[in-house]
């Protein structure tokens, strides 16, 4: 017996043509290429909240940095974003007070100045309120970490030096000598008469007058340095106060001869 042949039935055969592989390269490219745009989407963001050499700094959308609000309403600080730069605040916007109350707080409020060191200050405090002035020198940061003892040594040196060069009539090295002299011991009132006795030679009566009065206010019981105050006085054509002082050095010591000389010869 012949068996009969057995037809296989086979579905359509399917075949990748060139459509499908455009259209698949197409999607792929796609893919890609939303990829790049949203990295790039992602660092322009990361750049503009993140500003190179400077903390985050959140932003606000352009409506409420006109407005000067977010959608949490009013202040952008009630979550926590500081305002915009250039935008007012309400507290800025607010009138200044005129007050006098506030005017004095606000000069008040100015810095003070530099204590002075307690030499200068005791030696500005030694001459009286008068239009004279002297200016001392400055003191040097070595001579300021000498002890007293040492600055006392060297001032007394310099002092002897100047005393015999100006009994020499050598009066201007005797007035640098005395200067430097006062970086040492500035209240030495023997170191500032000689000051005063130099100035005066060199036709400075000005001077002479401030240096003098400086030297009284040191050693008051002093009558030669009030002798020394009525000469730079009558120098500087105020006869009146010269005599006074002349007049005050007698009352110290009655038996001057100098105060009395002087005040007989006027």
């Amino acid at each position: 017996m012949r068996a009969e042949p057995t037809h296989v039935v086979r579905g359509p055969r399917v075949r990748s043509g060139w459509a499908f592989k455009a259209f698949v390269v197409g999607g792929a490219l796609v893919v890609v290429a939303a990829g790049i745009g949203l990295g790039w989407f992602v660092w322009g963001k990361r750049t503009e909240t993140h500003p190179a050499g400077g903390p985050a700094r959140l932003t606000s959308p352009p409506h409420d940095r006109a407005h000067g609000s977010t959608a949490a309403g009013g202040d952008p600080r009630a979550r926590g974003i500081p305002p915009p730069l250039g935008a007012e605040s309400p507290s800025s916007t607010a009138p200044a007070s005129t007050s006098p109350t506030a005017a004095h707080d606000t000069s008040n409020a100015a810095a003070p100045e530099p204590a002075e060191a307690p030499d200068r200050a005791n030696e500005r405090s030694a001459a009286p309120d008068t239009e004279e002035r002297v200016e001392l020198p400055p003191v040097p940061p070595r001579v300021a970490r000498m002890s007293s003892a040492a600055r006392a040594s060297r001032a007394r040196a310099l002092r002897m030096r100047a005393s015999r060069l100006e009994r020499r009539e050598r009066t201007e090295q005797a007035m640098q000598l005395y200067r430097q002299a006062l970086v040492y011991d500035p209240r030495h009132a023997q170191t500032v008469a000689g000051m005063a006795r130099t100035s005066l030679a060199l036709e400075r009566p000005t001077e002479a007058v401030a240096w003098a009065r400086r030297a009284t206010a040191l050693a008051p019981r002093e009558p030669d340095l009030h002798v020394l105050l009525g000469d730079a006085l009558q120098a500087a054509g105020r006869a009146e106060e010269a005599r006074a002082s002349w007049q005050r050095a007698l009352e110290i010591d009655s038996r001057h001869r100098g105060a009395r000389r002087r005040l007989r010869a006027r």
